[in-house]
């Protein structure tokens, strides 16, 4: 099926919805499914380059514009879809709730090294807090769906740093060269891209992590999976209100992290690697893995980083926590996707969103079944009726079939052997479950 824009979608649709905020009145459109949209709320004052966001004072007014419009930034502002009280008869838990998005851009050059896109996304769930009961919501009902991202400490981020501002003939060293990026005039968002996209930053600081930086995450890994070994995550969770963890992964996300850097050589895989990991950490997880045939084709080479790399970044962290959050009895749910859209392979965001314009008739029946059996599991799991997600080697499994079952993760061995590339995993201790 033809994908259609929400924006199109609402421009040609006469009919619009209104609702009051404290900011003042927003008015969005209908979707061609009776979903009622609103396109880039501002949540937030106008970004200034490598600050802190700012809120919204309490004098802020909206523009009086229809909210039905998307440009090619998202920056400080929100996307929300409701669905139409008629579609309460089909019955889909999916399409009970409100969908937000917030802007994924947390990890690029604008970060720099203080997490700025980690508090913008904060601050717009902030935002959603205070005011989704406008749109109909409920404040006490969030489901929140995010992604893994592994941190690196200042010192590691330095030397990317200091690549960025050569290549943008600036002196890393200076005490002016932050007041300099922030210039927008001398520096536009495109010269920023450019040193990128033309890898005049070099091939293997081209990916952009958050920071380690002691105030908004910890001074170190160790201490954030210590805290999440030690049941102190869970207890974290309990005390803000949070009922339960859905957390998965794709049995292809190989196939993603095999084009993700360009890759012709051994050394390739090495560099790419290098990008995500500390040199101490990365060495370690070499060594888990067969090393790398002699005279390998490209095809096998990029096959081999992109299983390095799920194992690492997906695979193996949410074992991890499916493990550690168990142990403190704290209510979480382990899926496991085979099978995606054939047009989206090795995609899972259209069964996630529900995305009809872009999804086949038997397509949408198993995303519609998918998102059901996962809402039915999950309440069962809150109150405390889920026997089979009690164990961690269970996984709820939407198969290659598109039927969904329980079933037993043959990959837990092989995966938790990666512990020994972990400082916080070494002992007696760690070798639980």
């Amino acid at each position: 099926m033809a994908r259609v824009h929400p924006q199109d979608e609402l421009t040609k649709s006469t009919e619009r919805i209104t609702v009051r905020t404290p900011y003042g009145t927003v008015k969005g459109g209908r979707a061609a499914n009776g979903a009622a949209v609103f396109l880039e709320i501002p949540y937030a004052l106008p970004p200034d380059r490598f600050e802190d966001p700012k809120p919204l004072p309490a004098d802020y007014r909206y523009e009086d514009q229809d909210y039905i419009y998307e440009s090619k930034w998202l920056t400080h502002r929100v996307l929300l879809l409701k669905p139409r009280q008629i579609i309460r008869q089909h019955r889909m838990s999916s399409e009970l709730l409100f969908n937000v998005e917030v802007p994924s851009q947390s990890l690029h050059p604008w970060r720099i090294d203080d997490n700025f896109g980690f508090k913008d996304q904060w601050l717009a769930l902030l935002w959603i807090r205070d005011n989704i009961e406008k749109f109909g919501g409920m404040s006490s009902c969030c489901l929140l769906r995010t992604f893994w991202t592994i941190p690196k400490t200042p010192t590691e981020l330095r030397p990317q740093f200091e690549a960025l501002c050569k290549a943008l003939n600036l002196d890393p060293s200076s005490p002016h060269v932050l007041a300099q990026l922030r210039d927008t005039i001398a520096f536009p968002w495109d010269r920023f891209t450019h040193v990128i996209e033309k890898h005049k930053i070099g091939k293997e600081f081209e990916s952009f992590r958050g920071t380690l930086d002691g105030a908004w995450l910890a001074t170190s890994p160790d201490d954030l999976m210590t805290w999440q070994r030690s049941g102190g995550f869970a207890r974290a969770l309990r005390t803000k209100g949070v009922r339960s963890i859905v957390v998965g992964d794709l049995t292809e996300e190989w196939f993603l992290y095999s084009i993700a850097h360009p890759i012709t050589t051994a050394e390739d895989v090495v560099r790419n690697v290098r990008q995500y990991y500390p040199s101490d950490i990365m060495g370690k997880l070499f060594k888990c893995y067969s090393p790398v045939p002699e005279g390998a084709t490209q095809k096998e080479l990029a096959k081999y980083m992109g299983e390095v790399l799920a194992d690492g970044r997906v695979h193996f962290p949410v074992r991890l926590l499916a493990r550690d959050l168990l142990n403190a009895g704290f209510p979480m749910l382990r899926y496991e996707i085979r099978w995606t859209p054939e047009q989206f392979r090795p995609l899972d965001q259209a069964l996630w969103m529900f995305r009809l314009p872009t999804l086949e008739p038997s397509q949408a029946v198993a995303a519609r079944t998918w998102l059901d059996v996962i809402d039915a599991e999950t309440k069962a799991l809150q109150e405390g009726m889920n026997a089979n997600a009690r164990d961690p080697k269970n996984v709820l499994a939407l198969n290659e079939d598109k039927t969904i079952s329980w079933r037993c993760d043959d990959k837990w061995g092989g995966l938790m052997r990666l512990r020994m590339a972990i400082p916080t995993e070494a002992g007696p201790a760690a070798s639980a479950l």
